[in-house]
Order: structure tokens, then C-alpha cells, then sequence
């Protein structure tokens, strides 16, 4: 899998968190079809890093991205401290992808101090050509990042040069 950041960016593996458990070799070249991997993304305007966790398993003919849309939107409404921001499709290397972005609430040191807001965006994408669904999930500890349209349209604008096959 590979995919294109702006020049300011920084992307960088995080250390032990990545797994695979099985893959499928097409046209000589090999795609995980079960696995994870984190990684931090830094985008140049902002010193903090963004989160990205990608999850991959096998290929779910029922699972479309409709329909994950639609349970996920339904999760999150009904979730205490989980508020819908945006929602919608993008391409992603011939394949209709969905995400979405919320906040979601989290308690500074578990119990005791305050509250804060982490922006998350995820993406869902189906490859039939590999036999894989995979599942993005950007965490942003940035005020404001996710909320901004021109950061949101740039972090999709990200997504949509992965190749999945």
C-alpha cells in the first residue's frame, strides 16, 4: 500500500504497532489481507502529529460503503460523547469509498482532570481485486483541525492516492 502527502508533511512508522497476519500475492506483488498498522502523520502547518491507524481484513460481499456509512452514523449518534461532523464519499483507486468525521469525548487521565475533544476521521474501502476491506481511522489531538474544511479536503485528497492494488 502506498500513498502521496504533501512535500511539508512527515510521515513515520510507529515503533511495534504493525501486524500481519496473512496476505494474497496479485500480479507478483503481495497486499495484506489481514493485518494493522499505525502510523504518524505531521502536516507541516501543525507541530502536533495526526494518528493513523489502518485495519485490514478479508473481503466482506455484504459490507459496501453505503452501508457502513449508515451503521457507523448510527453508532456514533447513539454513542455519549461521540457528535457527527461530516460525512460522505470519495474515490479511492477506482473504488467508491465513504468516511466520516466526529469528536469524540475523552477523559484527560482516566479518571481524574479534565475533558478533551479528539477529532477523528475514518474511511472505509472495499478492494475486489485484492479480496481485502479496509479501515482508516485519523485521530487529531489538534483544535480545530478536523473541523476546518480546507484541512478535511486535504487529508481526503490524501486518502484518495492510496492504491490498493
Amino acid at each position: 500500500m502506498s500513498f502521496r502527502v504533501p512535500e511539508d508533511w512527515i510521515v513515520s512508522p510507529v515503533p511495534h504497532r504493525t501486524d500481519v497476519e496473512s496476505w494474497v500475492e496479485v500480479e507478483r506483488e503481495k497486499w495484506v489481507t489481514e493485518g494493522y498498522v499505525q502510523l504518524c502523520l505531521v502536516p507541516g502547518e501543525n507541530e502536533k502529529p495526526l494518528s493513523l491507524f489502518i485495519k485490514v481484513k478479508g473481503y466482506n460481499k455484504r459490507l459496501t460503503a453505503e452501508n457502513w456509512l449508515l451503521k457507523k452514523r448510527e453508532s456514533i449518534n447513539g454513542k455519549k460523547g461521540e457528535t457527527l461532523e461530516d460525512f460522505g464519499f470519495i474515490n479511492v483507486n477506482g473504488h467508491k469509498a465513504s468516511y466520516l468525521t466526529y469528536k469524540k469525548l475523552r477523559k484527560k487521565f482516566l479518571i481524574f482532570g479534565g475533558e478533551e475533544r479528539d477529532r477523528v476521521l475514518e474511511v472505509f474501502v472495499k478492494c475486489d481485486k485484492t479480496g481485502r476491506t479496509m479501515f482508516f481511522e485519523v485521530l487529531s489531538e489538534i483544535p480545530g483541525y478536523l473541523d476546518e474544511k480546507e484541512s478535511l479536503n486535504k487529508l481526503l485528497r490524501v486518502f484518495s492516492t492510496f492504491t490498493c492494488h
